[in-house]
């Protein structure tokens, strides 16, 4: 099974406080055998280091180019949740973008939501 995490890029150190023990749980349950995440600094960041330091694997998906379509960002976010069985959107409510809100809202679509977490 495939955990996907997204969310927000700069974090308070309440929000990485909280966001580190709410990975850690997930990645330690037993229930996943590796992640795949985005590869944008802050919530993807800190997933793909987690994985890493509890030996499992993190697949960091890129966009072929640094806008939201033709090739961007939509397109990396949609083939995160299609490569996942589960997802979890972890964002500050104030954040200036929403890709993982929208990325939350395909997975929800597509059955695969497992959690919204919002900290501020």
């Amino acid at each position: 099974m495939i955990l996907a995490v997204v969310g927000t890029r700069k974090m308070c150190p309440a929000l990485e406080k909280y966001a580190h023990l709410i990975i850690w749980h997930e990645i330690t349950s037993g229930k996943w055998e590796s992640g795949v995440t985005g590869d944008a600094p802050g919530i993807d960041t800190l997933f793909r280091d987690i994985c890493w330091s509890e030996q499992r694997w993190c697949d960091v998906l890129t966009p072929a180019h640094r806008r939201w379509e033709p090739d961007g960002y939509k397109a990396r976010n949609m083939k995160i949740v299609d490569t996942c069985e589960g997802l979890i959107s972890i964002r500050h409510p104030g954040s200036p973008t929403y890709g993982s809100g929208w990325t939350a809202n395909y997975a929800e679509q597509c059955g695969k939501l497992l959690a919204r977490v919002e900290i501020s």
